[in-house]
């Protein structure tokens, strides 16, 4: 999921109106503590407010994504499955 993100937020940033058509984003992901599930997401930018604006509408767009499979499968997402 975490490099799925990196490439939301990219895609996010080059379609951004204030975004010019010469500028090339790069990304890395990388597992800060794989265990855990934590993840660090580095990717260029150009405009800082762009570059915030393409982060929380990636994560609202992979959250869309993941809610939406789990009503598909008749799942939610975060539920305790523990019967204790």
């Amino acid at each position: 999921m975490p490099h799925l993100l990196e490439h939301l937020i990219i895609d996010h940033q080059t379609n951004d109106a204030h975004t010019a058509a010469h500028q090339r984003f790069v990304g890395t992901t990388r597992w800060a503590d794989e265990g855990r599930q934590r993840a660090c997401i580095e990717v260029n930018f150009y405009d800082d407010l762009v570059a915030l604006r393409a982060a929380k509408d990636a994560l609202a767009a992979l959250n869309d994504m993941l809610n939406e499979h789990a009503s598909a499968y008749g799942t939610e997402r975060g539920a305790d499955d523990s019967s204790s």
